[in-house]
């Protein structure tokens, strides 16, 4: 299968809507589209969608929230983790930075309100540095 087959699966799989996706291609290879992309950065963003959770060969294995609030949450914490900002790589970490700050145990449960209270703090991580 194809590098770029692979980033299509991996899209549809974490249920990125097409700003998200586009938003991830251009956070790690600057290109908007994965058909401009050479092999290195498509691995590259196959490796991030790695980071963001999504597991090769095995299709279905939960689905990605229909929220796309919530897909912002993760993704903002993958690139944390991947800068370096955010030194545990479970999920467990991030479930309990939201239990910490919303009273919620799963950021699926989030209203829209606690959900941008949620990014606006992983955002001043990302300040931060």
């Amino acid at each position: 299968m194809s590098a770029l087959a692979r980033i299509h699966i991996a899209k549809k799989d974490l249920g990125l809507d097409d700003d998200t996706y586009r938003a991830v291609l251009v956070r790690v290879t600057g290109k908007s589209s994965a058909g401009d992309m050479s092999p290195k950065e498509h691995q590259a963003v196959i490796d991030e969608f790695i980071n963001l959770n999504w597991k090769p060969g095995r299709r279905n294995w939960k689905a990605a929230s229909k929220k796309a609030y919530v897909r912002k949450i993760w993704a903002i914490w993958g690139d944390l983790k991947k800068r370096g900002i955010w030194k545990s790589k479970s999920r467990e970490s991030l479930i309990a930075f939201v239990l910490d700050l919303t009273n919620r145990d799963d950021p699926e449960f989030l209203t829209a309100g606690e959900a941008n209270k949620v990014i606006e703090a992983l955002k001043a991580m990302e300040r931060r540095g």
